[in-house]
Protein backbone atom coordinates (compact mmCIF):
# COMPACT_ATOMS: atom_id res chain seq x y z
CA UNK A 1 0.00 0.00 0.00
CA UNK A 2 2.62 1.96 1.00
CA UNK A 3 4.15 1.99 -2.19
CA UNK A 4 0.94 3.08 -4.24
CA UNK A 5 1.64 6.14 -2.19
CA UNK A 6 5.22 6.71 -4.27
CA UNK A 7 3.74 5.87 -7.73
CA UNK A 8 4.34 9.16 -10.05
CA UNK A 9 2.24 8.60 -12.54
CA UNK A 10 -1.26 10.43 -12.05
CA UNK A 11 -3.51 7.30 -13.41
CA UNK A 12 -1.35 4.93 -11.13
CA UNK A 13 -2.75 6.92 -7.95
CA UNK A 14 -6.29 7.81 -9.20
CA UNK A 15 -6.67 4.07 -9.86
CA UNK A 16 -5.13 3.16 -6.31
CA UNK A 17 -7.64 5.69 -5.00
CA UNK A 18 -10.35 4.28 -6.71
CA UNK A 19 -9.88 0.32 -6.18
CA UNK A 20 -8.21 0.68 -2.67
CA UNK A 21 -9.93 2.76 -0.78
CA UNK A 22 -13.04 1.08 -0.32
CA UNK A 23 -11.43 -2.37 0.24
CA UNK A 24 -9.70 -0.39 2.81
CA UNK A 25 -12.28 1.37 4.61
CA UNK A 26 -14.49 -2.01 4.95
CA UNK A 27 -11.20 -4.05 6.38
CA UNK A 28 -10.58 -1.33 8.76
CA UNK A 29 -14.40 -1.56 9.89
CA UNK A 30 -13.13 -4.98 11.31
CA UNK A 31 -10.96 -3.44 13.99
CA UNK A 32 -13.36 -0.51 14.89
CA UNK A 33 -15.38 -2.02 17.63
CA UNK A 34 -12.16 -3.22 19.29
CA UNK A 35 -11.27 0.30 19.39
CA UNK A 36 -7.59 -0.42 18.79
CA UNK A 37 -5.43 2.17 16.86
CA UNK A 38 -5.15 -0.39 14.38
CA UNK A 39 -8.37 1.16 12.25
CA UNK A 40 -6.95 4.72 12.59
CA UNK A 41 -3.77 3.86 11.02
CA UNK A 42 -5.65 1.99 7.65
CA UNK A 43 -7.79 4.96 7.65
CA UNK A 44 -5.15 7.32 7.52
CA UNK A 45 -3.58 5.19 4.52
CA UNK A 46 -6.48 5.27 2.52
CA UNK A 47 -7.21 8.69 3.64
CA UNK A 48 -3.62 9.50 2.34
CA UNK A 49 -3.94 8.08 -1.05
CA UNK A 50 -7.28 9.73 -1.86
CA UNK A 51 -5.45 12.98 -0.68
CA UNK A 52 -2.80 12.35 -3.16
CA UNK A 53 -4.86 11.09 -6.49
CA UNK A 54 -6.77 15.04 -5.40
CA UNK A 55 -3.12 16.71 -5.40
CA UNK A 56 -3.33 17.40 -9.08
CA UNK A 57 -7.05 16.63 -10.93
CA UNK A 58 -6.16 17.97 -13.99
CA UNK A 59 -6.00 15.12 -15.74
CA UNK A 60 -9.04 14.02 -14.28
CA UNK A 61 -12.87 13.67 -15.89
CA UNK A 62 -15.52 15.87 -13.73
CA UNK A 63 -17.70 12.90 -12.39
CA UNK A 64 -13.81 11.61 -11.08
CA UNK A 65 -12.96 14.79 -9.84
CA UNK A 66 -16.49 14.67 -8.03
CA UNK A 67 -16.22 11.07 -6.91
CA UNK A 68 -12.72 11.68 -5.15
CA UNK A 69 -13.58 14.52 -3.82
CA UNK A 70 -16.72 12.31 -2.11
CA UNK A 71 -14.30 9.67 -0.71
CA UNK A 72 -12.01 12.33 0.58
CA UNK A 73 -14.60 13.23 2.33
CA UNK A 74 -16.15 10.16 3.82
CA UNK A 75 -12.78 9.41 4.61
CA UNK A 76 -12.58 12.41 7.19
CA UNK A 77 -15.47 11.52 8.45
CA UNK A 78 -14.41 7.56 9.06
CA UNK A 79 -11.59 9.44 10.63
CA UNK A 80 -13.41 12.00 12.74
CA UNK A 81 -15.29 8.47 13.86
CA UNK A 82 -12.23 7.22 15.33
CA UNK A 83 -11.39 10.13 17.23
CA UNK A 84 -14.51 10.71 18.56
CA UNK A 85 -14.71 7.19 19.78
CA UNK A 86 -10.93 5.85 20.82
CA UNK A 87 -9.41 7.46 23.82
CA UNK A 88 -5.95 8.50 22.21
CA UNK A 89 -3.35 10.95 22.79
CA UNK A 90 -4.61 12.78 19.54
CA UNK A 91 -8.52 13.02 19.97
CA UNK A 92 -8.47 16.19 19.13
CA UNK A 93 -8.05 15.83 15.51
CA UNK A 94 -11.95 14.46 15.52
CA UNK A 95 -12.59 18.16 15.16
CA UNK A 96 -10.65 19.02 12.23
CA UNK A 97 -11.44 16.07 10.23
CA UNK A 98 -15.20 15.96 10.84
CA UNK A 99 -14.88 19.29 9.59
CA UNK A 100 -13.48 18.01 6.21
CA UNK A 101 -15.73 15.84 6.00
CA UNK A 102 -18.55 18.26 5.55
CA UNK A 103 -21.02 16.81 8.26
CA UNK A 104 -23.26 18.59 9.69
CA UNK A 105 -23.19 18.72 13.80
CA UNK A 106 -26.79 16.58 13.98
CA UNK A 107 -24.86 14.17 11.66
CA UNK A 108 -22.26 13.80 13.36
CA UNK A 109 -24.39 12.91 16.70
CA UNK A 110 -26.41 10.73 14.63
CA UNK A 111 -23.62 9.02 14.01
CA UNK A 112 -22.54 8.39 18.07
CA UNK A 113 -23.48 5.07 19.61
CA UNK A 114 -26.26 6.22 22.68
CA UNK A 115 -26.05 2.71 23.71
CA UNK A 116 -25.87 2.69 27.41
CA UNK A 117 -23.92 -0.44 28.84
CA UNK A 118 -24.31 -1.61 32.57
CA UNK A 119 -26.28 1.21 33.47
CA UNK A 120 -23.83 4.08 32.77
CA UNK A 121 -22.75 6.20 29.17
CA UNK A 122 -19.63 6.56 28.44
CA UNK A 123 -18.12 9.47 25.97
CA UNK A 124 -14.66 9.75 24.85
CA UNK A 125 -12.53 13.01 24.78
CA UNK A 126 -12.48 13.24 20.72
CA UNK A 127 -16.38 13.90 20.97
CA UNK A 128 -17.26 15.80 23.62
CA UNK A 129 -13.75 18.03 21.99
CA UNK A 130 -15.77 18.08 18.94
CA UNK A 131 -19.23 19.45 20.38
CA UNK A 132 -17.81 22.28 22.90
CA UNK A 133 -16.04 23.70 19.83
CA UNK A 134 -18.83 23.28 17.49
CA UNK A 135 -21.11 24.66 19.98
CA UNK A 136 -18.77 27.89 20.47
CA UNK A 137 -18.44 28.72 16.57
CA UNK A 138 -22.14 30.18 16.50
CA UNK A 139 -22.60 27.87 13.90
CA UNK A 140 -25.97 28.50 11.62
CA UNK A 141 -27.53 25.13 12.85
CA UNK A 142 -30.14 24.59 15.16
CA UNK A 143 -30.50 20.55 17.13
CA UNK A 144 -33.58 19.08 17.36
CA UNK A 145 -34.98 19.17 20.63
CA UNK A 146 -33.86 15.40 20.85
CA UNK A 147 -30.45 15.97 19.87
CA UNK A 148 -30.04 18.99 22.19
CA UNK A 149 -31.17 16.71 25.17
CA UNK A 150 -28.82 14.01 24.19
CA UNK A 151 -25.90 16.69 24.02
CA UNK A 152 -27.11 18.37 27.52
CA UNK A 153 -27.09 14.83 28.88
CA UNK A 154 -23.21 13.97 27.38
CA UNK A 155 -22.12 17.27 29.14
CA UNK A 156 -23.53 16.03 32.33
CA UNK A 157 -22.16 12.92 32.34
CA UNK A 158 -17.83 14.24 30.88
CA UNK A 159 -18.00 17.89 31.12
CA UNK A 160 -20.49 19.45 33.85
CA UNK A 161 -18.54 22.69 34.05
CA UNK A 162 -19.59 23.39 30.29
CA UNK A 163 -22.85 22.76 31.10
CA UNK A 164 -23.87 26.31 31.25
CA UNK A 165 -21.71 27.32 28.11
CA UNK A 166 -23.19 24.98 25.89
CA UNK A 167 -26.84 25.67 26.85
CA UNK A 168 -25.87 29.44 25.76
CA UNK A 169 -25.19 27.96 22.07
CA UNK A 170 -27.51 29.47 19.52
CA UNK A 171 -27.81 25.46 18.26
CA UNK A 172 -28.80 24.50 21.39
CA UNK A 173 -31.98 27.17 20.93
CA UNK A 174 -34.90 24.17 20.84
CA UNK A 175 -33.69 22.68 24.22
CA UNK A 176 -36.38 22.23 26.36
CA UNK A 177 -36.05 24.36 29.24
CA UNK A 178 -37.25 21.99 31.88
CA UNK A 179 -34.94 19.49 30.87
CA UNK A 180 -31.81 22.23 31.12
CA UNK A 181 -33.32 23.42 34.33
CA UNK A 182 -33.33 19.57 35.94
CA UNK A 183 -29.76 18.84 34.54
CA UNK A 184 -28.76 22.87 36.40
CA UNK A 185 -30.21 21.74 39.66
CA UNK A 186 -27.90 18.57 39.52
CA UNK A 187 -24.55 20.30 38.97
CA UNK A 188 -22.27 20.64 41.90
CA UNK A 189 -21.27 24.09 41.71
CA UNK A 190 -18.38 23.35 43.70
CA UNK A 191 -15.12 24.82 41.91
CA UNK A 192 -16.95 26.30 39.13
CA UNK A 193 -18.96 29.67 38.83
CA UNK A 194 -22.48 29.30 40.66
CA UNK A 195 -23.51 32.67 39.02
CA UNK A 196 -23.21 31.60 36.00
CA UNK A 197 -25.46 28.48 36.79
CA UNK A 198 -27.92 31.02 38.51
CA UNK A 199 -27.57 33.27 35.14
CA UNK A 200 -28.56 30.22 33.03
CA UNK A 201 -31.49 29.27 34.79
CA UNK A 202 -32.77 32.41 34.88
CA UNK A 203 -32.33 32.46 30.97
CA UNK A 204 -34.57 29.09 30.83
CA UNK A 205 -36.89 31.01 33.14
CA UNK A 206 -37.72 33.41 30.86
CA UNK A 207 -37.63 31.20 27.79
CA UNK A 208 -40.42 29.30 29.55
CA UNK A 209 -42.53 32.07 31.10
CA UNK A 210 -41.86 31.72 34.30
CA UNK A 211 -41.21 35.38 35.47
CA UNK A 212 -41.22 34.57 39.04
CA UNK A 213 -38.70 31.76 39.06
CA UNK A 214 -36.92 34.34 36.66
CA UNK A 215 -37.27 37.24 39.72
CA UNK A 216 -35.93 34.72 42.26
CA UNK A 217 -32.78 33.48 40.18
CA UNK A 218 -31.92 37.17 39.84
CA UNK A 219 -32.30 38.25 43.33
CA UNK A 220 -30.03 35.56 44.80
CA UNK A 221 -26.98 37.86 43.81
CA UNK A 222 -25.98 41.05 43.49
CA UNK A 223 -25.72 42.86 40.41
CA UNK A 224 -22.10 43.36 40.32
CA UNK A 225 -22.01 39.30 40.28
CA UNK A 226 -24.65 39.28 37.89
CA UNK A 227 -22.26 41.65 35.96
CA UNK A 228 -19.62 39.34 36.56
CA UNK A 229 -21.47 36.22 35.46
CA UNK A 230 -22.50 37.74 31.97
CA UNK A 231 -18.47 38.59 31.28
CA UNK A 232 -18.34 34.54 31.69
CA UNK A 233 -20.96 33.95 29.27
CA UNK A 234 -21.20 36.82 26.41
CA UNK A 235 -23.76 34.57 24.88
CA UNK A 236 -26.17 35.01 27.42
CA UNK A 237 -26.75 38.27 26.18
CA UNK A 238 -25.23 38.44 22.60
CA UNK A 239 -25.22 35.85 20.33
CA UNK A 240 -24.68 35.66 16.31
CA UNK A 241 -27.00 34.17 13.54
CA UNK A 242 -25.59 34.05 10.22
CA UNK A 243 -23.16 36.46 10.90
CA UNK A 244 -25.46 39.04 12.40
CA UNK A 245 -25.64 40.17 15.92
CA UNK A 246 -28.92 39.03 18.00
CA UNK A 247 -29.95 40.12 21.01
CA UNK A 248 -31.35 37.03 23.20
CA UNK A 249 -34.60 37.27 25.16
CA UNK A 250 -32.71 37.80 28.29
CA UNK A 251 -31.10 40.82 26.83
CA UNK A 252 -34.57 41.82 25.55
CA UNK A 253 -35.81 41.43 29.03
CA UNK A 254 -33.37 43.63 30.88
CA UNK A 255 -33.72 46.01 28.38
CA UNK A 256 -37.59 46.64 29.68
CA UNK A 257 -36.83 45.74 33.13
CA UNK A 258 -32.86 46.17 34.14
CA UNK A 259 -31.38 48.76 31.57
CA UNK A 260 -28.68 49.69 34.20
CA UNK A 261 -27.58 46.52 34.80
CA UNK A 262 -27.57 45.53 30.60
CA UNK A 263 -24.99 48.47 30.19
CA UNK A 264 -22.75 47.63 32.95
CA UNK A 265 -22.69 44.74 31.35
CA UNK A 266 -21.61 45.19 28.10
CA UNK A 267 -19.15 47.76 29.32
CA UNK A 268 -17.92 44.68 31.40
CA UNK A 269 -17.84 42.69 28.22
CA UNK A 270 -15.90 45.48 26.91
CA UNK A 271 -13.27 45.92 29.55
CA UNK A 272 -12.27 42.70 29.20
CA UNK A 273 -12.61 42.02 25.35
CA UNK A 274 -15.26 39.72 24.80
CA UNK A 275 -16.91 42.24 22.44
CA UNK A 276 -15.52 45.14 20.51
CA UNK A 277 -16.72 48.70 20.23
CA UNK A 278 -18.70 48.46 16.98
CA UNK A 279 -20.01 45.36 17.99
CA UNK A 280 -21.44 46.86 21.00
CA UNK A 281 -22.78 49.70 19.16
CA UNK A 282 -24.43 47.48 16.34
CA UNK A 283 -25.97 45.27 19.79
CA UNK A 284 -27.69 48.72 21.45
CA UNK A 285 -29.32 49.86 17.87
CA UNK A 286 -29.96 46.19 16.84
CA UNK A 287 -32.21 45.79 20.40
CA UNK A 288 -33.65 49.14 20.07
CA UNK A 289 -34.79 48.97 16.61
CA UNK A 290 -32.97 51.95 15.44
CA UNK A 291 -31.81 51.68 11.48
CA UNK A 292 -29.39 54.28 10.24
CA UNK A 293 -28.26 56.91 12.21
CA UNK A 294 -30.87 56.99 14.75
CA UNK A 295 -29.18 56.76 18.02
CA UNK A 296 -31.25 54.56 21.16
CA UNK A 297 -30.64 56.53 24.22
CA UNK A 298 -29.27 52.96 25.69
CA UNK A 299 -26.67 52.90 23.69
CA UNK A 300 -25.97 56.82 24.47
CA UNK A 301 -26.06 55.83 28.36
CA UNK A 302 -23.43 53.02 27.17
CA UNK A 303 -21.35 55.99 25.66
CA UNK A 304 -21.87 57.59 28.38
CA UNK A 305 -20.52 54.70 30.76
CA UNK A 306 -17.35 54.35 28.54
CA UNK A 307 -16.79 58.15 29.37
CA UNK A 308 -16.82 57.60 33.03
CA UNK A 309 -14.79 54.13 32.79
CA UNK A 310 -11.90 55.22 30.41
CA UNK A 311 -11.86 52.41 28.51
CA UNK A 312 -8.26 52.22 27.01
CA UNK A 313 -9.90 50.89 23.52
CA UNK A 314 -11.82 53.99 23.19
CA UNK A 315 -10.95 57.21 21.80
CA UNK A 316 -11.83 59.94 23.82
CA UNK A 317 -12.01 62.16 21.26
CA UNK A 318 -13.71 59.79 19.26
CA UNK A 319 -16.32 59.52 22.43
CA UNK A 320 -17.17 63.00 22.76
CA UNK A 321 -17.68 63.79 19.57
CA UNK A 322 -20.48 60.91 19.43
CA UNK A 323 -21.94 62.14 22.70
CA UNK A 324 -21.64 65.72 21.70
CA UNK A 325 -23.27 65.72 18.24
CA UNK A 326 -26.26 63.31 19.94
CA UNK A 327 -27.13 65.92 22.04
CA UNK A 328 -26.94 68.99 20.08
CA UNK A 329 -28.81 67.00 17.43
CA UNK A 330 -31.45 65.80 20.31
CA UNK A 331 -31.36 69.41 21.33
CA UNK A 332 -31.22 71.07 17.93
CA UNK A 333 -34.93 68.85 16.80
CA UNK A 334 -36.10 69.34 20.34
CA UNK A 335 -36.32 65.39 20.31
CA UNK A 336 -36.59 63.56 23.61
CA UNK A 337 -34.39 60.46 24.41
CA UNK A 338 -36.51 57.32 23.62
CA UNK A 339 -36.05 56.09 26.89
CA UNK A 340 -35.56 57.29 30.44
CA UNK A 341 -31.28 58.19 30.42
CA UNK A 342 -29.10 56.26 33.09
CA UNK A 343 -27.56 59.63 34.15
CA UNK A 344 -28.32 63.31 34.72
CA UNK A 345 -26.89 66.57 33.84
CA UNK A 346 -25.28 66.45 37.73
CA UNK A 347 -23.52 62.97 36.73
CA UNK A 348 -21.78 63.95 33.78
CA UNK A 349 -20.51 67.35 32.13
CA UNK A 350 -19.14 66.68 28.95
CA UNK A 351 -19.03 70.11 26.86
CA UNK A 352 -17.51 71.82 30.43
CA UNK A 353 -15.09 68.75 30.45
CA UNK A 354 -10.87 70.32 30.10
CA UNK A 355 -9.30 67.44 27.59
CA UNK A 356 -12.26 68.33 25.13
CA UNK A 357 -11.50 69.76 21.95
CA UNK A 358 -14.18 72.46 21.74
CA UNK A 359 -13.11 73.71 18.61
CA UNK A 360 -14.22 70.72 16.85
CA UNK A 361 -17.91 70.45 17.56
CA UNK A 362 -17.95 74.53 17.07
CA UNK A 363 -19.07 74.28 13.31
CA UNK A 364 -22.04 71.71 14.38
CA UNK A 365 -23.58 74.11 16.70
CA UNK A 366 -25.20 76.01 13.46
CA UNK A 367 -28.33 74.34 14.13
CA UNK A 368 -28.35 75.02 17.50
CA UNK A 369 -31.24 77.76 18.58
CA UNK A 370 -30.45 80.17 20.54
CA UNK A 371 -33.91 80.67 21.70
CA UNK A 372 -34.23 77.72 24.33
CA UNK A 373 -32.46 77.83 27.66
CA UNK A 374 -30.51 74.65 26.77
CA UNK A 375 -29.52 75.59 23.41
CA UNK A 376 -27.77 78.95 24.85
CA UNK A 377 -26.25 77.40 27.24
CA UNK A 378 -24.58 75.24 25.04
CA UNK A 379 -23.45 78.07 22.61
CA UNK A 380 -22.34 80.08 25.96
CA UNK A 381 -20.56 77.14 27.20
CA UNK A 382 -18.43 75.91 23.60
CA UNK A 383 -17.68 80.18 23.46
CA UNK A 384 -16.39 79.90 26.89
CA UNK A 385 -13.85 77.39 26.42
CA UNK A 386 -12.69 79.47 23.31
CA UNK A 387 -12.21 82.68 25.83
CA UNK A 388 -14.86 84.60 23.81
CA UNK A 389 -15.80 85.96 27.17
CA UNK A 390 -17.09 89.55 25.43
CA UNK A 391 -18.97 87.86 22.89
CA UNK A 392 -20.83 85.46 26.05
CA UNK A 393 -21.77 88.39 27.97
CA UNK A 394 -23.25 89.93 24.72
CA UNK A 395 -25.40 86.72 24.41
CA UNK A 396 -26.59 86.49 27.67
CA UNK A 397 -27.63 90.45 28.27
CA UNK A 398 -29.22 89.82 24.83
CA UNK A 399 -31.52 86.72 25.67
CA UNK A 400 -31.26 85.66 29.20
CA UNK A 401 -29.97 88.52 31.52
CA UNK A 402 -30.70 87.06 34.53
CA UNK A 403 -27.69 84.83 33.63
CA UNK A 404 -24.98 87.48 33.14
CA UNK A 405 -23.92 87.82 37.02
CA UNK A 406 -23.68 84.47 38.02
CA UNK A 407 -22.02 83.75 34.75
CA UNK A 408 -19.35 86.70 35.50
CA UNK A 409 -19.10 85.68 38.89
CA UNK A 410 -18.37 82.08 37.78
CA UNK A 411 -15.71 82.94 34.64
CA UNK A 412 -14.59 86.50 35.18
CA UNK A 413 -11.44 86.04 37.18
CA UNK A 414 -7.99 86.36 37.75
CA UNK A 415 -7.10 87.47 34.54
CA UNK A 416 -10.09 88.28 32.88
CA UNK A 417 -11.39 89.91 35.94
CA UNK A 418 -11.30 93.43 34.18
CA UNK A 419 -14.02 92.27 32.06
CA UNK A 420 -16.34 93.49 34.68
CA UNK A 421 -15.75 97.05 34.07
CA UNK A 422 -14.41 97.28 30.95
CA UNK A 423 -17.58 95.41 29.38
CA UNK A 424 -20.11 94.68 31.48
CA UNK A 425 -20.01 97.65 33.33
CA UNK A 426 -20.20 99.89 29.83
CA UNK A 427 -22.64 97.36 28.07
CA UNK A 428 -25.61 97.40 31.39
CA UNK A 429 -25.29 101.34 31.47
CA UNK A 430 -25.54 101.60 27.67
CA UNK A 431 -28.66 99.26 27.92
CA UNK A 432 -30.19 100.94 30.54
CA UNK A 433 -30.43 104.11 28.83
CA UNK A 434 -32.14 102.47 26.04
CA UNK A 435 -34.67 101.27 28.86
CA UNK A 436 -37.31 98.21 27.53
CA UNK A 437 -38.95 95.70 29.16
CA UNK A 438 -35.48 94.05 30.23
CA UNK A 439 -34.63 97.71 32.10
CA UNK A 440 -35.43 96.41 35.66
CA UNK A 441 -33.02 93.13 35.42
CA UNK A 442 -30.45 95.26 33.55
CA UNK A 443 -30.32 97.90 36.44
CA UNK A 444 -30.38 95.07 39.18
CA UNK A 445 -26.92 93.46 37.39
CA UNK A 446 -25.74 97.25 37.14
CA UNK A 447 -25.99 97.44 40.89
CA UNK A 448 -24.63 93.83 41.47
CA UNK A 449 -21.38 94.93 39.01
CA UNK A 450 -21.16 97.73 40.62
CA UNK A 451 -20.67 96.45 43.64
CA UNK A 452 -18.10 94.10 42.58
CA UNK A 453 -15.63 96.82 40.71
CA UNK A 454 -16.27 99.29 43.68
CA UNK A 455 -14.24 96.69 45.70
CA UNK A 456 -11.43 95.66 42.88
CA UNK A 457 -10.61 99.42 41.88
CA UNK A 458 -9.28 102.48 43.47
CA UNK A 459 -11.08 105.26 43.88
CA UNK A 460 -9.45 107.33 40.94
CA UNK A 461 -9.87 104.07 38.70
CA UNK A 462 -13.63 103.41 39.89
CA UNK A 463 -14.50 107.17 39.17
CA UNK A 464 -13.05 106.56 35.09
CA UNK A 465 -14.92 103.57 34.32
CA UNK A 466 -17.87 105.27 35.50
CA UNK A 467 -20.07 106.80 32.29
CA UNK A 468 -19.68 110.67 32.40
CA UNK A 469 -23.44 111.05 31.62
CA UNK A 470 -24.37 108.92 34.77
CA UNK A 471 -26.36 110.48 38.17
CA UNK A 472 -24.20 111.13 40.60
CA UNK A 473 -27.02 110.18 43.43
CA UNK A 474 -27.31 106.58 42.00
CA UNK A 475 -23.56 106.18 41.76
CA UNK A 476 -22.39 107.85 44.78
CA UNK A 477 -23.33 105.08 47.68
CA UNK A 478 -20.52 102.95 45.53
CA UNK A 479 -18.06 105.87 45.40
CA UNK A 480 -18.75 106.08 49.37
CA UNK A 481 -17.74 102.97 49.72
CA UNK A 482 -14.81 102.62 47.77
CA UNK A 483 -12.88 105.52 49.14
CA UNK A 484 -13.80 103.72 52.54
CA UNK A 485 -12.68 99.87 51.75
CA UNK A 486 -9.05 101.30 52.85
CA UNK A 487 -10.22 102.32 56.24
CA UNK A 488 -11.99 99.36 56.59
CA UNK A 489 -9.32 97.11 55.86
Amino acid sequence: MICLLEAKNTDQLTLAGDNIYKPTIDYSNIYKTAKTQSCIHLLSEAHLLVRAALMDTSQLEPGEKAELLEAFRESCGHLGDCYSRLDTQHSHLALPYYKMSGLSMAEVLARVDWTVENGSQKYERGLIFYINHSLYENLDEELSEELAAKVVQMFHVAEPKQLPHILCSPSMKNIDPLTAISYLRKLDTSGFSLILVTLTKAAMALKMGDLDMYRNEMKSHPEMKLVCGFILEPRLLIQQRKGQIVPTEFAVHLKETQPGLLVASVLGLQKNNKIGIEEADSFFKVLCGKDGDTIPQLLVDLWEAQLVACLPDVVLQELFFKLTSQYIWRLSKRQPPDTVPLRTSEDLSLICGPSFDIASIVPFLEPLSEDTVAGLSVHVLCRTRLKEYEQCIDRLLERCPEAVIPYANHELKEENRTLWWKKLLPELCQRIKCGGEKYQLYLSSLKETLSIVAVELELRDFLNVLPEDGTAAFFLPYLLYCSRKKSLT
